[in-house]
């Protein structure tokens, strides 16, 4: 079961007294948490007169806009060396979040059961461990998009069953090839893929460092007499640069049920008092 509360969440800007957050829609999203010692803290944009016009209405009156834009200027503290890091003070009930997450925090299993973001990336310096090649719950293997080779000669069609015609139109129609059925789920990972490309590893040879994969396609057999067939192409020697390990859509860490949710607090100081619907 994965986290019901997404991600974005934890860049949202918020206050313990007010059902109303904020979402950066720019780089703001990357500035960390510094702790006690931050060298930049927030203030309402003094250039946009319509965030300090915002900042004088209910939320009831903001929800009658169109749209509310409110801009945050990041404003140095101290002196800030070129190279440096800014960091702001996410609040003191981000903070205590924060350690009691740490505090109680406990694995859903160990590995093997369960693999870690950290443990997928690791699988990329041993990339020729047999044991990686298999796909988990967690990891799949993905292949650079312009090594897929686009010729016909490597095409290998799966139909949903082998019919006696088939035989006769092509050697490279499989009902099952190496494992890989028509109801393969990189078939469906493939759809939405763009610079890589799921593909399984048939082979590897470390002393030649390449690969015989094949490429899940989202492609359609055009031979009417294969209607239903899916595509894969075989490339017998990829190189090992040209190859990954990552994990499956919403499996990384920070879609686990437990991992950490809490929005950045918004300091008490300049946080406006119409905006403080919610009793603490």
């Amino acid at each position: 079961e994965g986290n019901r509360v997404q991600v974005a969440y934890n860049y949202q800007f918020g206050h313990p007294k007010s059902s109303a957050l904020f979402f950066p829609v720019n780089a703001a999203i990357a500035i960390n948490q510094g702790g006690k010692e931050p060298n930049a803290k927030i203030a309402w944009s003094s250039s946009s007169k319509k965030s300090l016009y915002f900042t004088q209405r209910n939320l009831e009156e903001l929800k009658n806009e169109h749209y509310a834009t409110i801009m945050f200027d990041f404003v140095a503290t101290r002196d800030i060396e070129k190279g440096e890091e800014i960091f702001i003070d996410y609040g003191v009930e981000w903070e205590d979040a924060w350690l009691k997450h740490v505090e109680n925090f406990v694995p859903p299993c160990e590995a093997p059961c369960w693999k870690s973001s950290k443990f997928v990336k690791a699988m990329n310096n041993d990339p020729y461990n047999s044991s990686y090649h298999t796909w988990s719950t967690e990891h799949f293997s993905v292949c650079k998009h312009e090594s897929m080779p686009r010729t016909n000669d490597v095409v290998i069609f799966l139909v949903p069953e082998l019919k006696p015609g088939h035989a006769s139109i092509s050697e490279t129609i499989e009902f099952v090839f190496r494992g890989i059925g028509h109801d393969n789920e990189g078939f469906d990972l493939a759809k939405t893929a763009h610079s890589r490309i799921p593909c399984q590893i048939l082979r590897a040879d470390k002393e030649e460092s390449v690969f015989d994969v094949v490429f899940f396609t989202a492609e359609v057999a055009s031979d009417q007499n294969l209607r239903g067939a899916k595509v894969l192409r075989r490339h017998r020697t990829l190189p090992a640069h040209d190859l990954e390990f990552i994990q499956k859509p919403y499996r990384s860490d920070m879609f686990w049920k437990g991992a950490f949710r809490h929005e950045i607090m918004i300091p008490d100081d300049i946080f406006p008092p119409l905006w403080q619907d919610l009793e603490k």
